[in-house]
């Protein structure tokens, strides 16, 4: 059973159990990669074996650097949290790894995706090099090939950079040959794809087998994202608004290539979506994407993703792998997110937010300068994408606050590329506008009612200032204040 999905028989010898990995390969100090994003592909005994371990020596692993390349489970990150971590790259997590992120024990480092594949495989992060790359793949080939899982999110940097891989073959996934476009950019040279479908790679991992240190075989099912919820009437509300603000402003005709955003919200949007003929380029996609055939031509990707309660989509898609692996291309997020292609495709993005400001700023990371969420793929595609449209329910914690405020106290994504806020409240098209005109859009389109009286009252008092983007902390005190609950 455990040489099924390893035909290479020069790489069977390297088949080992995870616990026997770990001792072999994880020494203190050492510095690892893993694979996976959206809660797909995230490497599962490896993780287990390293609680194991440190609950059976009494005390965490150190590890030096911990990279991981997108959301990953709460599995993962329970796992992981009974190591020592110095510092982590990308995605702080959830619970306990993000406490201690946020309470300094943790150096963690943030990137965009466009930028981060580049960093690791130039040695740049970790500093002092990366050891050890764990991915997921779902099969070897006689020749060594190795065929990845859902999502190629920074696999190829990964095991480039790496002194060693270890591969977790997991084998209640079906093998997923065809389905992906393994291509790294070259330097000073165009990324040659013109149209979402192209393939310009390799549809397999090459790794050299004196890199492979280990390969483990895994059973486990696969898990969600940590961080994505079940969709709601909210959601669907919001995407509501999207596709009304897209056929009013004549922006919803055919062939439209539409980057959708993540979680709840990009499940909604392929519900209310009109249109046939329809071509998405994404960072990550849900799985229920890829069934939508009679509305979404073809789809590039990172990652294909299930949310809660989605699993039968999952599960038809392996049924029907065969049939519609030939309009779906996963690719590396070096690719998906880059600002080259994005721009050439002429991509309509859809960005989740935690806040926007009345001038459309927005803070996509972080609450009280505590670090919520990685900032992922936001800036690569809000900054070249044709259309940028910045999504959020107007409020939080069941209405005790306003996600739309005077100031974002942290900004992520500028005003400068924000073309289109929407929440469940309505939409504002911004295109053309002054930052007070911008404002003024906001507050009566977007804000809740129980807050918009408040907006106003701050924004007629910044008005009178000589500014041509006013702003007045004095002002947003007195909004804090007048807000309370």
């Amino acid at each position: 059973m455990e040489f099924d999905r390893v035909k290479d028989s020069s790489l069977r010898e390297k088949v080992k159990d995870a616990l026997t990995t770990v001792r072999d390969f994880f020494g203190d100090g050492v510095s690892v990669a893993f694979s996976g994003m959206a809660g797909t592909a995230v490497p599962k005994e490896i993780p287990k074996a390293i609680a194991e371990i440190s609950k059976e020596r009494g005390e965490g692993l150190d590890i030096r650097a911990l990279l991981v390349a997108g959301t990953t489970t709460n599995s993962f990150e329970q796992c992981m949290s009974t190591a020592h971590v110095k510092s982590r790259y990308l995605i702080a997590g959830g619970g306990e790894m993000r406490e201690r992120v946020n309470h300094g024990v943790i150096e963690f480092v943030d990137y965009w995706l466009s930028e981060y594949s580049q960093l690791v495989r130039r040695g740049v992060i970790p500093r002092g090099g990366l050891d050890i790359a764990v991915i997921e793949a779902t099969y070897i080939d006689e020749k060594g090939n190795i065929t990845p899982s859902l999502s190629l999110d920074c696999v190829p940097a990964m095991v480039q950079a790496a002194k060693k891989v270890i591969v977790e073959v997991n084998i209640r996934k079906p093998i997923l040959n065809g389905v992906h476009d393994v291509y790294a950019p070259q330097p000073r040279t165009p990324i040659p794809i013109r149209d979402v479908g192209e393939r310009v790679g390799a549809p397999y991992l090459r790794i050299p087998k004196s890199k492979i240190a280990s390969i483990v075989i895994s059973d486990s099912e696969e898990e969600h994202a940590a961080a994505y919820q079940p969709p709601t009437k909210l959601e669907e509300k919001i995407a509501q608004n999207i596709i009304e603000f897209l056929e009013q402003s004549g922006e919803a005709g055919e062939n439209i290539v539409l980057q959708a955003g993540v979680g709840p919200l990009a499940s909604q949007l392929i519900d209310q979506l009109p249109q046939k003929h329809v071509s998405v380029w994404t960072e990550v996609a849900p799985v229920k994407w890829a069934l939508a055939t009679e509305k979404i031509e073809n789809m590039s990707t990172a990652c294909l993703y299930t949310l809660k309660g989605e699993e039968k989509f999952r599960d038809e898609f392996y049924t029907r792998f065969n049939q519609l692996s030939n309009n779906i291309v996963i690719r590396p997020y070096e690719i998906t997110n880059s600002l080259e292609v994005i721009s050439r495709l002429q991509v309509i993005c859809v960005q989740q937010a935690i806040e926007v400001d009345l001038y459309g700023n927005a803070n996509v990371s972080h609450i009280d300068g505590k670090i919520h969420n990685g900032v992922g793929g936001s800036g690569d595609f809000t900054r070249a994408s044709y259309i940028t449209i910045v999504a959020l329910p107007s409020t939080a914690s069941a209405g005790k606050f306003s996600r739309i405020v005077p100031i974002t106290l942290h900004t992520d994504v500028t005003e400068h590329d924000v073309d289109v806020v929407v929440t469940e409240q309505g939409w504002a098209d911004l295109r053309g506008l002054s930052p007070k005109s911008r404002a003024r859009l906001i507050i009566e389109r977007c804000s809740h009612p129980d807050f918009v009286d408040e907006l106003r009252k701050y924004m007629n008092t910044v008005a009178k200032l000589d500014a041509h983007a006013p702003v007045s902390l004095q002002a947003y005190e007195t909004f804090l204040q007048n807000v309370k609950h």
